[in-house]
């Protein structure tokens, strides 16, 4: 069970003369009720800097459209900046707090409100002013936004990268193509790589598309997403200052009131990042296949020495990149699941709900970041092909029977083929010995240098 590691007092609040009130660790002001002590996970550092640049930006669209003063908008402006980068510790709520989000505001709002109180008269309801879940939302939008163009963005240019060039230098080198895992036709381990690097790129563009949906912000539409009680102006001032703080070409919601109870578009995101994941799974394991043995494995590629040694198997080389990549894509799919259930329960005009979205989403999106990253500067760039292995595969595969079907037929091919495998002779020797191939047509016919594209290509 989580323990209390906060200092607490009693204090009167709006609904008990005797509430338990715990402070906020920057500054000291009372943080509001501590009754939902859950888990030790605070609030995403990333979501809480962009909840203050949201305050920040109300407070001076709140000045623009008269509904506070030059002195106390500019006072909790710069409080709003300067509180919501502290570290995490700094606030005495953990993240399971209630669902639209005010909790985990809090220690936060508090902060603002002690910080702004040294420079002007600050009233406790000018931090929030007409700000609801919608400004929650709003931040979550913006720190996955930010996550994507800092971190799996770049991490993603650069494992494409490096499969393009691993893409190109491998194009001449023949293999055995595998389904089910067993052999198949022939094609060059460019072309395998070429597979991986066109899946990474279609999932750096779904996530592209859905990062762009994130743009579209519900911020200054109040409680129920219709704008109600919200002065005239305020939502398209709040809007553009946030967008020339943050360098994000943040828009109005087309449809607020949707956005806010069924939170669509974080849902997206997080299944673009869950798409990418099954993705990034695939190659992460085809490496570790590939890479199996050295004796009894694939041995088809060798390994960088870059992973810690095997402390019972002297000399052993362990695929950590890729296992560690794989976990990673394991917890993001499984997040994923989370994610749409929690998108779903929207009830009527709100989603309870967003304080677990912005745990997954925002992880999910750290973490793959920082595994790709890893993968390629410690998997894919020290990837080395084992020539001679590719080569005695290709040598000894039935499978290169599939140039002779269209000329012999299918059914006397593939008695060829189960012949070589139960003799474990080569094909070349089993098709002479049918009959039906004679060793000039044999040695024309079965070119695995033209079987690698359509019409012998």
């Amino acid at each position: 069970m989580a323990t209390n590691k906060y200092p607490t007092r009693s204090a009167p609040d709006q609904y008990s003369s005797s509430a338990v009130i715990g402070p906020c660790l920057y500054c000291g002001a009372p943080a509001g009720r501590l009754a939902l002590r859950i888990g030790a996970e605070p609030p995403p550092p990333a979501l809480i800097r962009a909840l203050g640049e949201v305050r920040a930006a109300a407070a001076l669209a709140n000045r623009d459209c008269g509904a506070l003063d030059q002195a106390r908008s500019e006072a909790l402006a710069r409080a709003a900046l300067q509180v919501s980068v502290q570290p995490p510790d700094a606030w005495s709520r953990p993240l399971w707090q209630d669902g639209g989000g005010a909790g985990l505001a809090y220690p936060l709002d508090a902060a603002i409100l002690e910080v702004a109180r040294g420079h002007a008269d600050i009233r406790p309801e000018d931090v929030r002013r007409h700000q609801c879940v919608d400004a929650v939302q709003t931040a979550l939008h913006m720190a996955a936004l930010r996550l994507w163009e800092t971190g799996l963005s770049p991490a993603l240019a650069h494992l494409t990268g490096l499969l393009e060039q691993k893409a190109a230098a491998w194009s001449d080198l023949i293999k055995i193509g595998r389904t089910h895992l067993q052999d198949a036709a022939p094609l060059t381990l460019g072309q395998e790589v070429s597979g991986w690097l066109q899946q990474v790129r279609n999932g750096r563009s779904r996530l592209s598309a859905a990062a762009e949906d994130l743009l579209a912000v519900p911020f200054g539409q109040g409680c129920v997403g219709t704008g109600a009680g919200v002065p005239a102006g305020f939502a398209a001032s709040a809007i553009r200052r946030l967008a020339e703080r943050t360098g994000l070409a943040l828009r109005p919601s087309p449809d607020a009131l949707a956005d806010l109870t069924g939170p669509g578009r974080i849902a997206f995101f997080h299944a673009a990042l869950a798409t990418l994941a099954t993705a990034l799974f695939k190659i992460s394991s085809d490496v570790r296949l590939l890479a199996s043995g050295p004796a009894a494995g694939f041995n088809e590629l060798r390994l960088p020495e870059t992973g810690l040694p095997c402390s019972s198997l002297p000399g052993k080389t362990n695929p950590d990149a890729a296992e560690a990549l794989a976990q990673v894509c394991v917890q993001v799919i499984g997040a994923d699941g989370a994610v749409s259930l929690a998108a779903s329960q929207g009830q009527f005009e709100s989603n309870g709900f967003l304080p677990l979205l912005a745990f997954n989403v925002l992880r999910s999106a750290t973490l793959l970041a920082d595994a790709i990253r890893v993968f390629a500067d410690h998997g894919v760039a020290g990837l080395k092909p084992r020539t001679d292995v590719l080569a005695f595969n290709v040598a000894q595969s039935v499978m290169l029977v599939t140039a002779l079907a269209p000329h012999i037929g299918y059914d006397v091919a593939a008695k060829i083929a189960r012949d070589a495998y139960q003799r474990k002779v080569s094909l070349r020797e089993a098709a002479l010995a049918s009959g039906v191939v004679d060793a000039e047509t044999y040695e024309r016919l079965v070119r695995p240098e033209r079987m690698l594209g359509p019409n012998g290509g």
